[in-house]
């Protein structure tokens, strides 16, 4: 019943071991006991965003002014891209050669967004899943530029999470792609174009456009027992839950409010 991707997913886990292995590790249990209820998600899925969400998302993107780095308040129940000491300079003068944060978006709107990409996906996750966290920024174009998400990566969230991209420009040589190894250079799409993908399985890397800037929409789930939506508002270096606890009892809380 543990499939080859899964023991490989078991293996990175062990090898590797840190303070957060014990975490890990029930995350990936949670995540097999979700498999043997639902089945194994898509890998790779493309979508669109509908014209008018569409038209919302972008009339916010243009009313909003760009923040240079994350100043929101950080939340307890999340895990966050921690760097050493020695890396936050390099870190520093890489995001601001390379991504212009935007503001977290409107609780209206998130929820608007939220609530058609479970639509869209729904199938293909295969089984219910929570919606951790929403983001957005916008990648300048810098030609033959690799660090970070420009290089082939995995992004090592623990065990049941999977990625949403959504764009709000084109993908092309201009505005820039995204490539997915064994599934190749995703481009000649039009803006609106989703994918929804596993991240920490699949090396994936962010291509820079030659000419333009790209504006993308990033929003995390996990695949679960339960559906429930992300509550708080998001946040721009966040990763996933720190507790795989944590949804469930946010659920329990708002079925026993209502």
């Amino acid at each position: 019943m543990i499939n080859s991707s899964r023991l490989k997913i078991l293996y990175r886990i062990i090898r590797n071991p840190d303070k957060n292995t014990i975490n890990k590790l029930i995350f990936f249990i949670h995540e097999f006991i979700v498999y043997l209820f639902y089945g194994s998600p898509k890998k790779i899925h493309e979508f669109k965003i509908s014209e008018n969400l569409l038209k919302k998302l972008i009339s916010w993107e243009i009313e909003t002014k760009d923040i240079e780095f994350a100043n929101n308040l950080k939340i307890k129940s999340l895990i966050y891209n921690h760097e050493d000491n020695t890396k936050k300079n390099e870190r520093k003068l890489y995001k601001k050669k390379l991504l212009k944060i935007k503001p977290q978006m409107p609780l209206t709107l998130q929820r608007l967004l939220h609530n058609e990409v479970r639509k869209k996906i729904k199938l293909k996750v295969k089984s219910p899943f929570f919606i951790v966290n929403t983001r957005s920024w916008i990648t300048n174009p810098l030609k033959d530029f690799e660090y970070g998400p420009t290089k082939m990566h995995r992004d090592g969230f623990w065990p049941g999470h999977l990625k949403v991209m959504i764009y709000l420009t084109p993908l092309n040589n201009e505005y820039g792609k995204l490539e997915i190894k064994n599934y190749g250079v995703i481009t000649n799409r039009d803006i609106g174009h989703a994918i929804l993908f596993l991240n920490s399985d699949l090396l994936h890397k962010a291509i820079p456009g030659n000419s333009k800037e790209r504006i993308s929409i990033e929003i995390t789930i996990m695949r679960s027992l339960l559906n429930h939506n992300q509550t708080h508002i998001g946040h721009s270096d966040a990763r996933h839950f720190s507790n795989i606890f944590f949804p469930y009892f946010e659920k329990f809380k708002t079925l026993f409010n209502k």
